[in-house]
């Protein structure tokens, strides 16, 4: 059994499928909410997974604790732990490696498909996607890929969509997401008022949940149980 450090930062983006992931997997996730806590854990985990915000990367002025956070998610890619950055986790991953994140060409929201990379598919933890899976998108921001790391793929919209070095992974999008969460963010307005090419209507959104969450929940574990083979 082991203890998995999850930063959240906004209460509306937790670890849904990754939460049910640990608890079958016998591991014990552990939450820092850095909208309630802006101070570093005080030790490293065993592994940690970074979930996402609607915040930018750099707007340390409405939230100092971003630039604490990032020296964190330095310091525990350094030291070698399992690391997952989901979306904005994915962003603040590649700023703490020193990558530049930016606006993208087009805003992307709702579930578009994800080809792969070749390198992805030979790698022994991205291979777990399949060619094309329809994953849920909610980002306007793109980052620069960290030197050394393989692209695991890309949609028509956004080229980076996620990325692993070793042990630490990111993903752009939204593959632990449900369409009861979505019903939810979707009654609350809490999805953006977005417009464009690659902006996808609520309701075609939670209609996509039911059709595609099953497969991106089996992806899921394929490739969180590799990630986490280690802590075994």
């Amino acid at each position: 059994m082991s203890n998995i450090l999850l930063f959240q930062h906004v209460p509306y983006e937790g670890p849904e499928t990754i939460l049910d992931w640990a608890v079958e997997s016998g591991h014990i996730l552990t939450y820092h909410h850095w909208n309630y806590k802006p101070a570093a854990p005080e030790k490293m985990p065993e592994a940690l997974v970074i979930m996402g915000g609607p915040m930018n990367v750099d707007e340390t002025s409405n939230y100092p604790w971003l630039a604490t956070e990032k020296q964190f998610i330095r310091q525990a890619i350094e030291t070698g732990i399992p690391v997952l950055g989901v979306c904005l986790g994915a962003q603040l991953i590649a700023a703490a490696l020193g990558k530049t994140v930016f606006p993208n060409s087009h805003q992307e929201l709702g579930w578009m498909p994800l080809s792969l990379t070749e390198e992805a598919r030979q790698h022994p933890i991205l291979s777990a996607f399949p060619d094309r899976l329809p994953v849920f998108h909610w980002h306007g921001d793109t980052f620069e890929l960290p030197d050394g790391a393989t692209l695991l793929g890309s949609t028509e919209a956004c080229m980076n969509q996620g990325f692993a070095i070793g042990k630490c992974i990111g993903l752009q999008f939204h593959i632990e997401i449900s369409h009861t969460v979505l019903k939810d963010l979707i009654e609350e307005n809490q999805l953006p008022d977005w417009q464009g090419a690659y902006v996808t209507s609520p309701e075609s959104i939670f209609l996509d949940a039911t059709k595609y969450e099953v497969d991106c929940r089996k992806t899921l574990y394929q490739l969180l149980d590799r990630w986490a083979e280690d802590l075994r």
